[in-house]
């Protein structure tokens, strides 16, 4: 920061003798009240007017270190330098040395433009010495020399200082990762950011989603990074694999805060987001995460190859079709008497429903309901003795702890006791968890039909596990003749007949394009 003369009043502030510039600096201000700046500006002023001098400028470096350690430049300092070897001032008043620089290079800067006789240094509170002497400048030359070792010491102290609190397991400092936030010099977890990782592992690790299908979908719905920014992929990967999740800090030190994330889902994430899993965006034939077919599971009904999906977002369509830089050539795709190629294409949205309404039909033929309804119906039961069991457990811990605190049990007892406990609580948990069952066993059951109102609310990833489950490929033919590939609006004809009326035509097509013949089941 610089404040002072002006550029039309410099040429007269060089050929004055009493005019002075003020430099001061403070290394640490995190408050930025500036009020430690402000304290030497004050004492220099002071200065200038005991030694009969015009303050013409005042340069100041707020927030900044002058030691061999520091990164930071100090363009207030070397604006000073160089508007002082232009000859606009006559002297440079600091409240000490180290103020001025503590580093002995800089020291030697400021000895040589003392040398030329043109600018004066004085200090408030360094005591004087003579620079156009040999002795003043030996003894300047000391005093900075002291100057870095001291900055260098203080350096090396607060190093050693944050690297016992890595090792002793305690919060070492600086930025919180994110899911958490600083409180009283430790970290607790920020319940919106672990939120959004929990909501990333589950993704991407139980409904088959991409970093990127995630990142566009926080990013869509307005839940930005804790900067306010857009979401990127590289981002969340590094937040999801990074140790501090799981209670460790940077130095391996384990059980340092609350975990986010359990170890075991953790050590899956490392896995699944290693360097090789992050090349591969989607499987063969998926446009990015945000579509459930592709990936092998539609083939075209003339070579056999895997369909790919294809967005228009001029006209707002997504289609699957058979791909030549994907597939190849085929003797099936050679061009007919219109020059057409014979490349196999459909619309998504209408085969994802399509094939969505057939895996229903297909399951109300299957045993699979009433083996869903009998386990529902026994789960049910354990869950309700467990969830007993459950609360049982946790009003012993908590008698546990009124027994310790009433002085019935000894710190020890309570601790062994809590903890056993604990363990048995996050065992009933678990069972309980895993007699939930999915989205397919918790919607479908008991209302077969419910779960189709709500396929539109399903992520991209469980609408493509679903798929996988039941269906091994579909094969799609060619448009069927007879069969109009546009449907035009009649003659006096209202819109909701003419929408009917495409609609069934439509639905005519895919069944002979696909129907029941051209699904594989799974067993």
């Amino acid at each position: 920061m610089v404040r002072g003369i002006t550029t039309a009043s410099r040429q007269s502030a060089v050929s004055t003798s009493g005019h002075a510039a003020i430099y001061t600096r403070i290394s640490d201000d995190p408050e930025g009240t500036a009020l430690g700046v402000s304290r030497q500006e004050q004492d220099c002023r002071a200065l200038a007017e005991r030694l009969g001098l015009d303050v013409v400028a005042v340069f100041s470096d707020n927030d900044v270190s002058a030691s061999t350690a520091s990164t930071k430049d100090r363009p207030a300092y070397s604006d000073m330098l160089a508007r002082a070897r232009a000859g606009e001032f006559t002297h440079v008043l600091a409240y000490s040395n180290s103020r001025l620089t503590r580093r002995l290079r800089e020291s030697l800067d400021l000895i040589d433009l003392a040398k030329t006789g043109r600018v004066v240094i004085k200090t408030v509170a360094s005591g004087e010495f003579d620079l156009s002497t040999a002795d003043g400048r030996a003894t300047a030359l000391t005093l900075a020399t002291w100057d870095q070792a001291e900055a260098e010491r203080v350096g090396e102290r607060v190093k050693r200082a944050a690297r016992q609190r890595i090792e002793s397991g305690r919060w070492h400092g600086g930025v919180p990762p994110f899911g958490y936030r600083r409180e009283d010099k430790t970290l607790v977890v920020d319940e919106r950011e672990s939120d959004l990782i929990r909501e990333a592992a589950h993704r991407v690790l139980d409904l088959d989603d991409t970093l990127y299908g995630i990142v566009q979908d926080w990013n869509k719905r307005g839940d930005l990074t804790r900067k306010g920014t857009t979401w990127r992929h590289s981002v969340l990967r590094n937040i999801l694999i990074n140790p501090a999740t799981v209670g460790t800090n940077s130095a391996g030190v384990e059980n340092c805060w609350v975990a986010i994330l359990d170890r075991d889902t953790h050590s899956r994430l490392l896995s699944r987001l290693a360097p090789d899993s992050t090349r591969r965006t989607n499987s063969l034939g998926v446009k990015s995460s945000k579509y459930p077919l592709g990936g092998g599971l539609v083939r075209c009904g003339r070579c056999g190859k895997p369909l790919s999906t294809v967005a228009r977002k001029s006209l707002g369509t997504v289609k699957m079709a058979c791909r030549a830089f994907m597939n190849g050539d085929h003797p099936n795709h050679a061009p007919d008497e219109n020059g057409d190629k014979g490349r196999v294409s459909i619309d998504a949205k209408a085969l994802e429903q399509y094939l969505y309404e057939q895996c229903v039909r297909h399951l109300d033929d299957l045993p699979y309901w009433d083996r869903v309804k009998r386990e529902r119906e026994e789960a049910t039961s354990d869950l309700k003795v467990m969830r007993d069991e459950l609360d049982a457990r946790k009003a012993e811990r908590d008698r546990a702890g009124r027994a310790f605190i009433a002085g019935i049990m000894s710190e020890s007892e309570a601790q062994g006791e809590v903890a056993r406990l604990d363990d048995e609580i996050a065992r009933l948990k678990a069972r309980i968890d895993g007699t939930q069952g999915g989205p397919l066993a918790v919607d479908v059951w008991g209302e077969r039909r419910a779960v189709l109102d709500r396929w539109d609310e399903w992520e991209p990833g469980e609408k493509r596990l679903f798929f996988r489950d039941l269906i091994e490929s579909v094969t799609v033919g060619d448009w069927p003749s007879g069969i109009p590939t546009t449907t035009l609006p009649r003659k006096n004809e209202s819109s909701a007949a003419f929408e009917a009326r495409r609609e069934g035509v439509a639905r005519d097509a895919l069944n002979k394009r696909i129907g029941p013949k051209r699904i594989k089941w799974r067993a």
